[in-house]
């Protein structure tokens, strides 16, 4: 969430990537609806109903294992370098 961005981390963002904090989104939800590729980087409580919200659209390329079968995707996954 671009609100949660504070100090540094937020002044670096500002100044060396401007685009990125237009493209940060209030919700997963959000996010999500505006994607085709899903990379997953960070094992994290959010992403454990996130097969029910993707699609046959949605692209997942999966860099940290996640604690789900691939088989409840409908789309396309890719497990990567764990």
């Amino acid at each position: 969430r671009p609100q949660t961005l504070r100090g540094t981390n937020r002044a670096y963002i500002e100044r060396h990537l401007p685009l990125v904090g237009s493209l940060l989104s209030e919700s997963l939800d959000a996010t999500l609806s505006a994607s085709k590729t899903i990379v997953i980087t960070k094992v994290w409580p959010a992403i454990a109903d996130l097969p029910s919200s993707l699609g046959a659209q949605h692209y997942v390329v999966d860099l940290c294992g996640v604690p789900w079968s691939p088989d409840r995707l409908e789309g396309s996954y890719v497990g990567i370098g764990w």
